[in-house]
């Protein structure tokens, strides 16, 4: 194993200007009205909400993104949607659950994972956290988990009766995927574990070639798998996904740092150049790879080259390869 494969689970995400046979609307947003922070919304023109059946009997859902205090020019980005609602409509939810709420939408707005983890198994049980006697048969990579409490949280909310009867489904994640980042301790440089090339295309119309990243999304009803996309929709046939560029290279003894970005349903998040986030308890995962596998068999090559007149030629020597 000598590259850093791919990252599983994954959704493509792709954003693209409109043309120029496209209509564009723009948003011009004062920094005096951004400065101590708000929400924005999209609501739907009257004429189109009446063409595709949208009304006050049959209303739309809209969700608010909720941003900090902004000083400077910057991407929208919010952990959590917050419900836009009539005052009359507003759900009974007790000022504690409000805490929780404020408090994810504040920790999460920096677009970074808070608690990054990894580890390589040791042993042929490679679920276990224990040191084993055994050894694996093949080299199992270096396992990588983040902020698991956090985003079973978020998950619960929406499958969980109990908290539904709280009204907590009406603050939907505004997380929709991970990028997960690697970094060599001795160059320095970060290098993204969603980076992907490839074309895509929905049936037989080509959107090009695709130089992106895309996204690792977390799933707590079945294993973890590749992007299965919808009736109609090509699948993408990436060239590649993960790291693969000379200057990173997996070897053993070298000591590699993780971080995690937060991607929007947009694809939106922090960019690959960004400085690392501080907050949290573990910001930023470090570990040693490490060679675990036992030595094979000496594999018996054939005889050494022969030396003609240099220092070694009377002695015949076999050649000895250990892998």
């Amino acid at each position: 194993m000598d590259t850093f494969g791919s990252i599983i689970a994954v959704t493509p995400k792709r954003a693209r200007e409109p043309s120029d046979n496209e209509p564009k609307s723009v948003l011009t947003l004062t920094l005096e009205s951004l400065r101590d922070g708000g929400y924005i919304w999209l609501e739907l023109d009257p004429q189109s909400a009446t063409k595709i059946g949208v009304s006050d009997t049959a209303p739309v859902t809209t969700f608010a993104a909720r941003f900090p205090p902004i000083s400077h020019s910057t991407d929208l980005f919010t952990p959590l949607l917050f419900p836009v609602i009539k005052l009359a409509d507003l759900p009974s939810i007790t000022g504690d659950i409000y805490d929780t709420i404020f408090r994810e939408a504040e920790d999460y707005s920096d677009r970074w994972a808070k608690t990054v983890h990894c580890v390589q198994p040791q042993g042929t049980l490679m679920l276990s956290y224990k040191p084993s006697n055994t050894r694996p048969a093949k080299d199992l990579g270096i396992r990588l988990g983040w902020d698991e409490e956090q985003v079973t949280i978020w998950a619960d909310r929406h499958v969980d009766p109990a908290k539904a009867a709280l009204r907590l489904d009406n603050f939907p994640s505004g997380i929709h995927g991970y990028r997960v980042d690697v970094l060599d301790v001795t160059s320095n440089t970060w290098f993204s574990l969603a980076h992907a090339t490839g074309d895509f295309g929905v049936g037989t119309t080509s959107f090009g070639r695709i130089t992106s990243e895309l996204g690792t999304a977390e799933t707590t009803l079945k294993l973890l798998g590749r992007y299965k996309p919808p009736p109609g929709v090509r699948a993408p046939s990436f060239v590649h996904i993960g790291v693969r560029d000379p200057a990173l290279r997996l070897r053993y003894g070298k000591k590699y740092q993780f971080r995690v970005r937060l991607m929007d349903h947009t694809g939106g998040g922090q960019a690959l150049d960004s400085t690392t986030g501080v907050l949290g308890p573990s910001p930023v995962a470090a570990t040693t790879f490490r060679r675990w596998i036992p030595p094979l068999a000496l594999q018996y090559i054939g005889k050494m080259p022969i030396l003609d007149t240099q220092p070694g030629a009377e002695t015949q020597v076999d050649f000895i390869e250990v892998k």
